[in-house]
């Protein structure tokens, strides 16, 4: 899938939590399995999600792999201000 494609997912299933407070808590639970039944796409194999929820008084930085490991469109997304999927800008 695309970063492109993962971006609009992502932004399909925060909403989707948002709205729907069963989904929040599946989704929380059982991320792999909650995507997959609303929204039809399956998670890769050896590839584990997890969910955690932020708050006004609580944020999570997310360590990203080592140095080295950025595919081309990921080096063009961060150059241009864009999120790599595992590198996005923290808002504070």
């Amino acid at each position: 899938m695309s970063q492109e494609n993962q971006n609009a997912l992502f932004e399909k299933i925060v909403k989707k939590a948002w709205e729907n407070d069963n989904f929040k808590k599946s989704l929380i639970a059982d991320p792999k399995a909650a995507i997959e039944a609303e929204f039809g796409v399956k998670v890769p194999a050896g590839i584990e999600l997890k969910v955690v929820e932020q708050t006004a008084k609580l944020r999570y930085i997310v360590m990203p792999e080592k140095a080295g490991t950025l595919s081309e469109e990921q080096l063009d997304n961060v150059a241009g201000g864009g999120c790599t999927g595992y590198f996005c800008p923290i808002y504070w």
